[in-house]
């Protein structure tokens, strides 16, 4: 088993049977963004015959072909700042997506799905609700400026009901109605 994971960096990627020979058949299933997948070779070290595709495992065990430029394989290593900068900038591809109640892919998000999302196209797993957010995160120090990543909880009455992701200094994005920023 490899220790990298691909995850689908499009809206959608397309997951084909594979024939010994390489060649792609029918389609086993459509992916959104953030979708989790198991490379089954190394996507540098693919031979001839999977020069059509990267050889996969969905999360349901089925194996296919998905074609290279749909995913991204992400490898530990990476600092907390390049880490926030990509996670803001998948966010901010996101714009103009659904709001879905529950929603965690392209297809539609919620604040907190958003969040999710975006981290861990950039590599890193976040729980999945805003509640749960707020407590693996680090609160800013005084005087500490918001990065590219950070991010914002909204609270009513003492309760976190709404996070949202800073951009730059004085921007954000979130989903409330649609992504925006």
């Amino acid at each position: 088993a490899m220790a990298a994971h691909a995850w689908v960096l499009g809206h959608t990627a397309v997951i084909r049977a594979a024939a010994p020979d390489g060649r792609q058949g029918e389609v086993l299933a459509y992916l959104p963004l953030g979708a989790r997948l198991r490379p089954l070779v190394a996507p540098h070290t693919r031979t001839k015959r999977q020069r059509h595709g990267l050889p996969v495992e969905m999360a349901d065990g089925r194996r296919g072909v998905v074609k290279v430029s749909d995913v991204g394989v992400v490898r530990p290593g990476r600092s907390a700042e390049r880490i926030g900068s990509a996670a803001a900038a998948h966010a901010l591809a996101l714009r103009g997506a659904t709001y879905l109640w529950g929603g965690t892919s392209s297809w539609g998000v919620d604040c907190s799905g958003l969040v999710q999302l975006a981290y861990v196209l950039a590599g890193i797993a976040l729980p999945r609700d805003a509640q749960d957010q707020i407590r693996v995160a680090r609160r800013l120090r005084p005087g500490e400026t918001a990065r590219a990543g950070d991010l914002l909880f909204f609270a009513r009455n003492s309760e976190v009901n709404h996070v949202a992701m800073v951009t730059s200094p004085a921007r954000f994005v979130h989903a409330y109605g649609k992504v925006e920023e």
